[in-house]
């Protein structure tokens, strides 16, 4: 029945997958309402459903914590329930994201300490506390998004992510003033660079906050940094590129030749 779930085809319909969740034993059950959820995600008038999937699973699990305590799988699932949850909630209700993302790490720091050599648990207290970094940098708070994604990293185990994650963590540290610090995360997220858009535009970003940070004979080197990786960017059909030149960080360099002419490509 798990195998059933992990490895969903999108040849298979809702109907089917329904099917397969009324024949799953307890035991499976709020695993398969997990995977449900996540069937739903794809079809936007089917969100309230996708999150009832999410708290059957919840509850689930709970249910087998209590007959199966020692069972490492069910604080790991009881976590993913919340953490779905809480991503479900962290556009129209940021609030309520931030108490799910909490409760999330409940089960799965219990699986931690419980279970310290497995490392099932990590993915997902990771991906807690990346959801509550996305919400404190939205809402500029710096002190709670370094915080965040300082714990990221430290749970992190993909390295493209963890360029992500440097990223937000240099940022905070310098909007917070802790520049050599914050200057130490970029270069070492610069080392992991993906070669992605998106990451590109990031350190684009970063560099031109650094300009503004650092001594006079130093500001044109990062603003000239900021501009290149700004370029690049662009270079790569960044789509939010455009949108995001015209946000305060960047307007060192907004009407910079260099960047006119690539915006006017």
């Amino acid at each position: 029945m798990r195998n059933i779930f992990r490895y969903r085809l999108a040849a298979v319909d809702r109907a089917t997958a329904q099917g397969q969740l009324a024949a799953a034993d307890q035991k499976y059950h709020g695993w398969a309402r997990l995977e449900l959820g996540l069937l739903y995600t794809e079809d936007a008038s089917l969100q309230a459903e996708e999150l009832a999937h999410y708290r059957a699973a919840e509850k689930s699990f709970r249910e087998l914590l209590e007959q199966y305590p020692n069972e490492e799988n069910f604080f790991v699932y009881l976590g993913s329930a919340l953490l779905n949850q809480a991503n479900y909630h962290e556009e129209s209700d940021p609030d309520e994201a931030l108490r799910l993302y909490a409760q999330a790490r409940v089960p799965l720091l219990e699986a931690e300490q419980r279970f310290p050599k497995s490392g099932n648990w990590k993915l997902n207290i990771r991906n807690a506390y990346w959801g509550e970094g996305r919400v404190w940098l939205k809402r500029k708070e710096y002190p709670r998004t370094a915080d965040a994604f300082r714990k990221a990293i430290l749970y992190n185990t993909d390295q493209k992510d963890d360029v992500t994650f440097r990223q937000r963590y240099a940022y905070a540290l310098l909007k917070l003033g802790e520049v050599q610090k914050g200057e130490e995360e970029l270069f070492g997220a610069l080392e992991q660079e993906p070669h992605d858009e998106h990451a590109m535009l990031f350190f684009s970003r970063l560099h031109v906050v650094l300009s503004q940070l650092v001594a006079q004979e130093r500001r044109a080197e990062q603003l000239d940094k900021g501009i290149e990786a700004f370029e690049q960017s662009m270079s790569m059909d960044c789509s939010c590129a455009r949108d995001q030149i015209q946000e305060e960080d960047f307007l060192p360099i907004a009407n910079h030749p260099a960047i006119l002419q690539r915006l006017a490509q």
